[in-house]
């Protein structure tokens, strides 16, 4: 299944509920899900393996604990951001203020 930002019209509860209903499906029925996101937060949450994209180019890929990590977010975003730790998970992200 191939979806462009399905959460991005969507307010927090009903983000939640689609990102929980694509996982199901994916386990559930044995199939790859690729979603577009530009939350990076839900990435973090709820993928298997995410692609860091930058001017249409491929800058990394891996498990969520691989790919986003703040140094490299920081370059290719161009942003300060902080990570906050989530014990074992991969880290929330947030923008400095």
């Amino acid at each position: 299944m191939l979806l462009d930002e399905p959460t991005s019209a969507l307010d927090l509860g009903q983000q939640q509920r689609m990102m929980r209903l694509l996982r199901r499906l994916a386990v559930e029925r044995r199939m790859a899900v690729v979603c577009v996101l530009h939350d990076l937060n839900l990435a973090a949450t709820y993928a298997d393996r995410v692609w860091l994209m930058a001017a249409g180019k491929r800058v990394a890929h891996g498990t969520p604990r691989q790919v986003l990590e703040t140094d490299r977010l920081a370059l290719t975003y161009r942003a300060d951001l902080m990570a906050l730790d989530r014990e074992g998970e991969s880290p929330w992200l947030a923008l400095r203020p």
